[in-house]
């Protein structure tokens, strides 16, 4: 095992309001692995430059997360060439370049959080794959641009079965520079089908077909799926009988800092109130009136089947989002917000 792990994250404007978030997926990371951790920051200074001021502040707080040391975080511009299209997600197909005395690097999204040891994970995975990483579920079933995205793909010839994600995947750099050359296959890719839906994701997967490694499935676990889903992967897939580490992915709209919607939402705020930005007792107070809230709904939804239909709607509406949205409009209302 490597005396360091590297881990990247693509932020592109470090003076957004992302890097709370960001930070939260840094301490979970550093938390759980067992030797040191080098972060990758990139962004495009063009953009964060508009908020220049705040971009510093936040990597001034990013900086003071650091547990260990030997913890660090490096910065790496990055503007994207002329030739590609404005999407800044495409830096990822530069990252060999970008890194070049890194072997391997794990790519994360600032909406993860990591409850394993990344370091123990990646020596796991066999050294003959380009790419490692956990499988996108229910790829198959998008539809872009009003058509099948399973006919794209059966036209470029990528399997969706195993379709990785982005937001978690382990480039192998040292095998990757010796045989390939990302933004040469990538422009290679768009030229040949410009209507591609999932930009530098699909490139990716097709640049690699039958050069990737799928990951453990506690590995990647999407918070799309339902909290009994996630419960009977974990179940399923115990080491010796005891719960085993996992990776959560706040995936799509699901994101725990904007509406309730598991159990797990927990393991996000545990590290989020570790940050700078976690330190707001009036943000702790409203999340303690809503997990109360919470208990209330749970008991509702025991006494619903008596009622008659138009109790049940009414209730059902009561517990939405748009009650969370005026409980929270009316709780800073009453702190002078």
């Amino acid at each position: 095992m490597r005396d360091k792990i590297h881990v990247l994250y693509n932020r592109n404007d470090l003076s957004d309001d992302y890097s709370p978030y960001m930070a939260a997926s840094m301490l979970s990371v550093m938390d759980n692995c067992s030797i040191p951790v080098i972060f990758h920051i990139i962004y495009d200074d063009r953009i964060s430059a508009r908020g220049n001021d705040q971009a510093l502040e936040n990597m001034k707080k990013l900086q003071e997360i650091l547990i260990r040391p030997d913890d660090t975080i490096c910065c790496h511009v990055f503007h994207l060439p002329d030739n590609m299209k404005n999407i800044s997600c495409y830096s990822r197909l530069y990252i060999p370049e970008l890194l070049p005395d890194v072997d391997m690097v794990v790519l994360l999204g600032g909406d993860t959080i990591v409850k394993t040891d990344l370091a123990k994970v990646i020596a796991c995975i066999p050294k003959c794959y380009s790419l490692s990483g956990g499988l996108e579920h229910g790829i198959a079933g998008r539809a872009p641009s009003k058509r099948s995205i399973r006919t794209f793909y059966a036209k470029t010839g990528m399997d969706t079965d195993t379709y990785i994600c982005p937001d978690l995947c382990i480039y192998n750099l040292q095998k990757i520079r010796e045989n390939k050359t990302l933004p040469d296959k990538a422009l290679e890719f768009l030229k040949n089908h410009p209507e591609v839906p999932l930009y530098e994701q699909d490139i990716l997967n097709w640049v690699f077909m039958g050069d990737k490694y799928i990951l453990p499935q506690r590995f990647y676990l999407p918070l799309d799926l339902s909290e009994e889903e996630v419960k009977k992967i974990l179940a399923e897939q115990e080491i010796d009988g005891k719960p085993s580490g996992y990776i959560l992915h706040f995936a799509g709209a699901i994101k725990p800092w904007d509406q309730y919607h598991s159990r797990y939402d927990t393991e996000f705020w545990h590290y989020f109130f570790q940050t700078p930005w976690g330190k707001e007792e009036e943000l702790i107070k409203f999340l303690q009136q809503k997990r109360t809230l919470d208990n209330i709904i749970l008991n509702m939804n025991n006494t619903l089947w008596g009622h008659p239909l138009k109790r049940k709607l009414w209730a059902l509406w009561q517990l939405s989002i748009p009650l969370y949205y005026k409980l929270f409009r009316r709780y800073l209302k009453s702190k002078g917000h």
